[in-house]
């Protein structure tokens, strides 16, 4: 007699042949092991079956695993333990966080499970039957009825929602709770409002990070340094170089010109020059005349000539000049004395007190006037004219004013203008060269330390942009290539876990059961060790062909030979036709040239592509194609189905590794999705290509085309 089942479990599993092993040997332990292999089935036969324990893999055809936890946790409390192949640390905690109550990676021990399964079912029912009014940690009361919380007889104030939240963790002792069933417990559904309230700080933190990271990049790219960024017209950097050079020559041609027209020497003015007859007749006729007298000898003195007029008494009369220059009282050397315009000089007190000049008859201008000299002649040189106001004999006393000296002032600036101008210039060219650099070698260091996001981004068009440009494409190829790597040791991971477990739980059945039942299992074990054997196969044959950039075809191992096309196409459909006698197949070769081809590999093309015709074809009656062509110099296979077709958001990933159109790995169909990847890297491994063209519900056309030798 059959004892009665000690738990109820719900398992749900996609792989049949696992999800059978695993019952049979739970049902030996008196575990009632019922098996559900759709997402969207699970919630239903939950609802229906009341189990004590789910188990729950990831990866179901008809929704998502932790989709499916989180309705769960909607409508039950049923313990629910995760058994996947997926075992990276965030599949770990999206689970646990998703609402799973334990987390069993594949391949799992079955004694293990086991004991999960009962541990899980124990705590569950613990918690059966009408919750406690009233409970009691320690000295922690929590009174349901009163909604009041004591520790050691001191009420502690709580809001309603704190007290719900205590409430919920103390009903269930040893429980890990998600947010989600949180949210569940306290407000009957998943409140968005309270969920953004929980993670506000968090996204407030992560607000601030960005637009920290935004002002950075925006003062990097607007700030200091963006006078630097170079004209497009000088492309490289030693042109750019050149330029810089010649700029920092011509803004210190510039500083040295203002300098001069600024500071630098002017003309010197000579009064024989500027005192004209016509001058000398006009200041005699303004004697009368103070206000406009002086309006005249203002505009002598602003043509850099000072002038003292006195009268026959040698009475200043006026002058531009303070103080008015002394009348001359000795021949000054230099000068002709027959002329009798110029004296030796001598102050205004000898001029006044000892009269011994007299003019006499006015003199004739000399054109070549008087000798020309420097600052110091003018300075000495004093021009003395009859000046003769209603008919008196005065005298005119004038003299030049040289320029302003330009003394050590105009060097000066020259010199530290020009200094400054060179440093200036040195420092902006070494900050313009440098900082491209250093961010250069920052990058490095952020790449080397593990960041693989980390990127230059140099906006530049000479060298070092094409450098940071090169060095930006580099990093993506490595970040690129170790995703890859990456993803694919996960993805061969979980292909390799899930026939290494159904192997585990076949010996365990053997261990446990008769000699009926470990023949059994070692059948099974062989059906296993042969799916392994097929995907370690597959993988290697993808390495084989993981085309290197720039590598030729020529270089591949290939082992080609001169085959007719026709003759692939019926053999390849000699051999679907064994596998599945009863699918009708309808092969057409035409004008079929002869190609240059591996003939094991190439086979395996057609192989695979008229294996999956058949497996998506649902109706068995449907008729699948197979039509050998020329199209100029090709030889083009096309496999055509009328099965379920492949979505449009599908089509630009079929080919890579491990792909299935479901979301969920479905082992419905077979296969771990290298068939469609080996096929087109077989292909181009032969200069080949091949295309995919599909609508849903339709059917799916692939044509292989590869280049004809005859």
């Amino acid at each position: 007699m059959t004892a009665e089942p000690e738990i109820r479990v719900v398992y749900v599993e996609d792989d049949e042949r696992l999800a059978r092993l695993t019952a049979q040997y739970l049902a030996s332990h008196r575990v009632d092991v019922h098996v559900v292999s759709r997402g969207d089935q699970v919630v239903p036969a939950v609802l229906r079956v009341r189990p004590d324990v789910v188990l729950l893999d990831l990866m179901l055809p008809g929704g998502d695993g932790l989709d499916v936890c989180r309705q769960l946790r909607a409508r039950s409390d049923v313990p629910i333990i995760m058994v996947t192949a997926r075992t990276e640390e965030a599949d770990r905690v999206l689970g646990l966080e998703g609402g799973a109550d334990d987390y069993v990676p594949k391949p799992f021990q079955s004694r293990e499970l086991l004991a999960r399964i009962r541990a899980q079912a124990r705590r569950a029912r613990g918690e059966a039957g009408p919750r406690a009014e009233r409970i009691v940690v320690g000295s922690l009361v929590i009174d349901a009825t009163t909604m009041q919380v004591t520790i050691d007889a001191r009420p502690i104030p709580l809001t309603t929602s704190e007290f719900a939240l205590l409430h919920a963790l103390a009903q269930r002792p040893g429980r890990v709770l998600g947010r989600e069933q949180l949210l569940q417990l306290l407000h009957g559904s998943s409140d968005e409002a309270f969920d953004r309230s929980i993670h506000a700080d968090a996204g407030r933190g992560r607000l601030a990070r960005r637009r920290m990271t935004a002002r950075r990049d925006a003062s990097f790219h607007t700030g200091s340094s963006a006078p630097l960024r170079p004209r497009r017209r000088f492309r490289s950097l030693a042109s750019r170089l050149v330029a810089l050079g010649i700029g920092q020559l011509v803004l210190l041609a510039l500083t040295a010109a203002v300098v001069f027209f600024a500071e630098g020497p002017h003309d010197a003015a000579y009064p024989e020059d500027k005192l004209t007859p016509a001058t000398v007749a006009n200041l005699e006729r303004l004697v009368d005349a103070p206000a406009a007298l002086n309006d005249a000898l203002d505009d002598l003195r602003a043509e850099r000539v000072e002038l003292s007029l006195y009268d026959e008494a040698h009475q200043l009369i006026a002058s531009n000049v303070d103080p008015p220059l002394a009348i001359p009282s000795r021949p000054h050397h230099g000068h002709r004395p027959d002329r009798g315009d110029a004296r030796p000089e001598r102050d205004a007190r000898d001029a006044r007190s000892e009269p011994r000049f007299d003019p006499g008859d006015r003199p004739a201008f000399d054109a070549g006037g008087p000798p020309r000299g420097g600052r110091r002649f003018l300075a000495q040189h004093r021009l003395v004219i009859s000046f003769r106001p209603h008919g008196m004999k005065g005298v005119l006393v004038a003299r030049g004013v040289h320029g302003a000296p330009p003394g050590l002032t105009g060097p000066l600036l020259v010199l530290i203008g020009g200094f400054v101008i060179l440093v200036l210039g040195a420092l902006i060219t070494a900050r313009w060269i440098v900082r491209p650099v250093e961010r250069l070698s920052r990058t490095a260091r952020a790449l080397g330390s593990g960041d693989l996001k980390a990127r230059s981004k140099l906006d530049r068009s000479d060298e070092i942009g094409e450098l940071g440009h090169r060095f930006d494409e580099m990093a993506d190829r490595i970040a690129g290539l170790l995703a890859t790597e990456k993803e694919l040791l996960a993805n061969v991971a979980h292909e390799l876990r899930t026939p290494l477990t159904r192997i585990g739980v076949a010996l365990d059945l053997a261990n446990e059961g008769d000699a009926e039942a470990a023949r059994a299992s070692l059948a099974e074990i062989a059906v296993d060790v042969s799916e392994l054997e097929t995907i370690v196969d597959d993988i290697l044959t993808a390495m084989r062909f993981e085309l290197a950039p720039g590598q030729a075809p020529a270089q591949l191992p290939l082992r080609r030979a001169t085959v007719p096309a026709s003759e692939i196409a019926a053999a390849a459909a000699d051999r679907l036709h064994a596998r599945h006698p009863d699918r009708p197949l309808e092969v057409t070769a035409g004008d079929a040239p002869v190609i240059h081809v591996d003939p094991v590999l190439f086979r395996r093309v057609i192989d695979n592509l008229l294996e999956n015709a058949h497996k998506y074809t649902p109706d068995a009656s449907a008729p699948i194609e197979l039509a050998v062509s020329r199209d100029g110099g090709d030889a083009v296979f096309e496999v055509r189905d009328r099965g379920i077709g492949i979505p449009t958001e599908d089509l630009p990933r079929i080919f890579t590794a491990f792909f299935r159109g479901e979301r969920s790995r479905s082992r419905e169909t077979g296969g771990v999705g290298l068939g469609l990847t080996l096929a087109r890297r077989i292909v181009e491994a032969h200069g080949g290509a091949i295309e995919v063209t599909s609508t849903p519900n339709v059917g799916t056309s692939v044509r292989v085309a590869v280049p004809a030798t005859g």
